[in-house]
């Protein structure tokens, strides 16, 4: 047993090795984080609409994709940095801000008119608003198991 944990050891230390190889000129760290956030979301209702907030910092509003489908609102964002290599005299110790990603997904409280959606990016925050349809949601039914 303990030569079989030996050998799966030696077999990630030559892994890690290859990828380092093969990635480390892309400067990844221990920290480096390959999955997307969750933006933080506020969501509320008014006697009209459906308001969803979202705080996506540094992202420009041409790398937002937004959607509203039966009753979901999707949110993908993406916010890249490009290092600078003009300058030659630098000497790069940490690259952090290369890479952002962003997904949220979540249904909303009340059925909605999709085609009223309307949204605004200012100041990092993504204001969707999207007017009720006239039905209500359905309430939960429970399913008699046989």
């Amino acid at each position: 047993m303990v030569n079989n944990l030996i050998t799966v050891e030696k077999e990630f230390d030559n892994m890690k090795r290859h990828m380092d190889k093969v990635f480390g000129s892309l400067n990844f760290d221990d920290n480096f984080d390959f999955s997307f956030k969750q933006p933080t979301a506020d969501v509320y209702e008014t006697d009209s609409e459906v308001v969803c907030k979202f705080d996506i910092p540094g992202v420009n509003k041409e790398d937002i994709e937004l959607s509203v489908k039966n009753g979901y609102v999707t949110l993908r964002a993406e916010k890249t940095s490009k290092v600078e290599d003009d300058d030659k005299s630098k000497k790069h110790h940490t690259i952090e801000r290369n890479y952002t990603g962003y997904f949220r997904n979540f249904s909303l409280p009340h059925l909605v008119d999709e085609s009223s959606t309307k949204a605004k990016f200012e100041n990092g925050t993504l204001t969707v608003n999207i007017a009720k349809s006239d039905k209500e949601l359905e309430s939960k039914k429970l399913v008699q198991i046989e």
